[in-house]
């Protein structure tokens, strides 16, 4: 009992400093299927533009998820998913002229 006790201590301690430190994020883009979700505050009123480069620029990317912090001069981005590092790249360069 003190074991499981211990590791479940230790779990939730591991998931608290997990929440606090990772980078903040501004801005989502979600891609499952043919479904394309664009969230957050940094892509307010650019939602179009970017639906319109997944769907015409990168047709084969069926799983991915970005998240980015946007500040108005610096891009942070994180990239979950099947991209290769040459799709990363142009969704960067694309980010980058657009927001």
């Amino acid at each position: 009992m003190q074991q499981v006790l211990s590791f479940l201590v230790i779990a939730f301690v591991v998931l608290l400093a997990w929440h606090f430190l990772r980078p903040p994020c501004n801005f989502r883009i979600v891609v499952r299927d043919a479904r394309i979700d664009v969230r957050g505050r940094a892509v307010t009123g650019k939602a179009g533009q970017i639906l319109n480069f997944f769907r015409q620029d990168l047709p084969g990317v069926q799983q991915v998820r970005v998240e980015g912090y946007w500040d108005g001069r610096h891009l942070r981005l994180r990239f979950r998913g099947g991209l290769s590092r040459a799709h990363q790249q142009r969704i960067r360069n694309f980010l980058v002229v657009t927001l």
